[in-house]
């Protein structure tokens, strides 16, 4: 989102005119020149009004990222969070981690997106990354979480460190070599205007809260299926997918938020000394879906869910689909907790209806694995039939095992 300059005029020479498109690290304006044509130009800057109010402005802002696209949304696998679900979460935040969460944790949105789940509470130490360089702008921009300690920069969290970040782990659970700072020198994340405060931070044993929203998209929901041009599955292209593969994890590998999922359980599993939690936005499926059985015997080893609430997916703007989403909070080792609260909008604010139980078979077997097992015995011929009460006279087509359905 770009800001025509209140002050700016056309440069008959270049044909260029100026725009805003966020701030620099000192705060100033940061301008792009774009070619345009002149006459439309200030036929546009004739007619609408440029001088809006603060509210305004924050206004705008707040509704920047939900003026995307939905192709490009549903492409991306990205759906940003409603300011009004983003409060519901702190409620839940500070139910299960302390009123004041926002001062004790060291928090990391790693797909924060604009900040929507930030933006309005008061954090000591906060770190927002985010894949597009954009979304940052506008946060600085709007001067959103500029605390002395907070950061905010770009970073692509399941490609960058993550090589590093699997060797490190087997040099610590393999090798059983210790593990130093200076292992951290060639992570892209330890730079002083990014990450390098967090990994310090983990690295002294400091609590800290994973406070995410990250994209749902799939292989399967990219591209142009049957066409020559097939787009290239972003989920599948990652460098997590590829950890997660070697680590054996399943199918459930070719959803982007499983991978945000489990490269915080790996660098749990790095900075063990460290007290994690997990305020997280996501599907219901990597708690239930049986393609998930791998991911939860690794993933629920390390975290337990406190618990969360599950609304319909149509509550995000331009979503009409009735699929469950969640906010869960989860900390460290393992727990009984198999309820979530059921939140629907009453009057503008969400109130809690109902509980929902939900359930996994992991090492059960499941309905449709007992139906394809096979069964040792005498088989028995069984009489066809052209309807429910006219016998067919014709040869039998298979036959019937004693005590089974249909005997």
């Amino acid at each position: 989102m770009a800001m025509v300059l209140n002050n700016s005029h056309f440069d008959d020479l270049s044909g260029k005119v100026g725009f805003v498109v966020g701030l620099d690290e000192q705060g100033n304006p940061k301008q792009n020149y774009r070619r345009i044509n002149k006459n439309e130009y200030y036929a546009f800057k004739n007619f609408y009004k440029f001088e809006y109010t603060e509210t305004e402005k924050r206004k705008f802002s707040e509704i920047c990222d939900r003026l995307i696209e939905e192709n490009d949304r549903r492409m991306e696998g990205d759906f940003y969070t409603p300011t009004v679900l983003a409060k519901k979460s702190h409620e839940y935040l500070r139910k299960y981690l302390g009123d004041d969460f926002p001062k004790n944790y060291v928090v990391w949105d790693c797909c924060c997106g604009t900040m929507n789940l930030t933006r309005d509470l008061g954090f000591n130490n906060l770190f927002s990354s985010t894949l597009e360089s954009g979304d940052i702008d506008i946060c600085r921009s709007r001067k959103y979480n500029r605390g002395e300690e907070n950061r905010q920069f770009v970073y692509d969290f399941l490609d960058w460190d993550t090589e590093y970040l699997y060797k490190l782990l087997e040099k610590k659970y393999k090798e059983k070599k210790e593990i130093t700072i200076d292992d951290f020198k060639n992570w892209a994340l330890y730079n002083e205007n990014m990450g390098k405060g967090l990994i310090d931070a983990l690295f002294e044993g400091k609590k800290c809260l994973f406070y995410i929203n990250p994209p749902y998209g799939t292989a399967c929901t990219f591209g142009h299926a049957g066409k020559s041009n097939y787009k290239a599955c972003i989920a599948s292209q990652t460098e997590m997918n590829k950890v997660m593969k070697k680590d054996n994890v399943g199918k459930c590998r070719e959803n982007l938020y499983p991978q945000f999922l489990y490269k915080i359980y790996l660098l749990q599993k790095l900075f063990d000394k460290s007290e994690f939690h997990l305020g997280v936005f996501s599907p219901l499926g990597f708690l239930t879906l049986q393609s998930y059985d791998k991911f939860r015997e690794k993933f629920m080893t390390e975290f337990g869910l406190l618990g969360g609430c599950l609304f319909s997916a149509d509550e995000f703007p331009n979503l009409t689909d009735n699929w469950p989403i969640s906010f869960t909070v989860w900390q460290q080792g393992k727990s009984s907790v198999n309820t979530l609260d059921i939140i629907e909008k009453e009057f503008g604010k969400y109130v809690c209806t109902g509980e929902k139980q939900f359930y996994s078979i992991n090492s059960n077997q499941s309905g449709s694995t007992w139906c394809k097992t096979t069964v040792k015995g005498k088989g028995l011929d069984y009489p066809q039939f052209s309807s429910g009460l006219k016998y067919a006279d014709k040869k039998s087509r298979g036959t019937l095992l004693k005590d089974s359905i249909g005997f």
